[in-house]
């Protein structure tokens, strides 16, 4: 049987905008390469993914990863540059909207507005960002009749790497080894879509 591959997303939020917001947060990159954090507290998954890409586990999740038998992954800790205390999880999550809209009205505000929060962001503990390696390379094919970039991943390079990243993209890709480990250990906050694939590359398109 051919290995499948998979675009690791984010569950889609009941909430919207201001779900994605409180569970994920958001994130940059330093100069010096480190993921920088800024996001809600004192609740966070074990995995979540705020951006740029980046994808945040945190300490007790990041030993569970390392004891499984997932190849190709390595870690760095992540900057909490602004951590806010919205204790939101345990008294609203199971609501059809949030309990409280933050300031201003736009998601980002629920962060923004508020100061880092030294006791929150201690209680949160460290948290690492989870790097894959880039392992394999993309073609791109525009469809004017659907109006879309059909993206396929070239898997001729790829080494057995189960969480790996690909030339082209911003996606994560996985095994469904990783998909199915991904599933028991964290289902509510991950989503798959499973990738096109192509052998090789393609001779008439260049490598991207």
């Amino acid at each position: 049987m051919d290995q499948a591959f998979y675009i690791l997303n984010r569950v889609r939020d009941p909430w919207g905008d201001y779900g994605d917001m409180l569970t994920h947060g958001m994130a940059g990159r330093a100069g010096d390469g480190v993921l920088e954090l800024e996001r809600t507290g004192p609740f966070i998954p074990p995995i979540s993914q705020p951006g740029m890409p980046g994808i945040v586990v945190t300490d007790e999740f990041r030993i569970r990863v390392e004891e499984s038998s997932l190849t190709g992954i390595a870690f760095q800790p992540v900057r909490k540059t602004r951590i806010v205390n919205v204790p939101w999880h345990d008294g609203s999550r199971g609501a059809s909207a949030p309990l409280h809209y933050p300031k201003g009205g736009e998601p980002e505000n629920y962060i923004l507005r508020l100061p880092h929060h030294r006791t929150v962001s201690e209680q949160i503990g460290t948290l690492w960002e989870l790097v894959p390696r880039n392992v394999c390379f993309t073609t791109r094919a525009t469809s004017i009749a659907r109006g879309s970039n059909d993206i396929t991943l070239v898997t001729q390079d790829w080494d057995g790497s189960d969480i790996f990243l690909a030339e082209g993209v911003l996606y994560h890709y996985v095994t469904g080894k990783a998909r199915d480990w991904l599933i028991a250990n964290s289902h509510q906050f991950v989503d798959f879509k499973l990738a096109v694939t192509s052998a090789s590359h393609p001779p008439d398109q260049h490598r991207r």
